[in-house]
């Protein structure tokens, strides 16, 4: 006999949330870079993870608005000049977003 349940941890409501493939890290902090498309350059953000669900994560920081590399991300420093092949667009506190763990 089998069961398939779904338990829900922790709930945050307002939450911004990233592929998970956009999440890298930096002498050890985790963080993103988004893209300023004006000057095809990109900006390091050093953000606080919260909760994963599937290829989805929840972060948390400051100037967290635009655009994320989700790709190559070992190739690329701050400030580093790229070219916007597919990207996703990230607006915190839009409406009201629950991820559930």
């Amino acid at each position: 006999m089998f069961i398939r349940t779904t338990v829900k941890l922790d709930k945050v409501d307002n939450a911004t949330i990233i592929p998970g493939a956009a999440l890298t890290s930096r002498d050890h902090q985790p963080g993103v870079f988004l893209v300023n498309a004006q000057k095809k350059i990109v900006l390091w953000r050093p953000v606080q993870v919260g909760i994963r669900q599937g290829d989805r994560v929840q972060i948390e920081g400051s100037g967290l608005v635009g655009q994320v590399v989700s790709l190559g991300h070992q190739l690329i420093d701050q400030g580093s000049a790229i070219n916007i092949t597919n990207s996703v667009t990230i607006q915190p506190n839009v409406e009201k977003t629950s991820v559930n763990q």
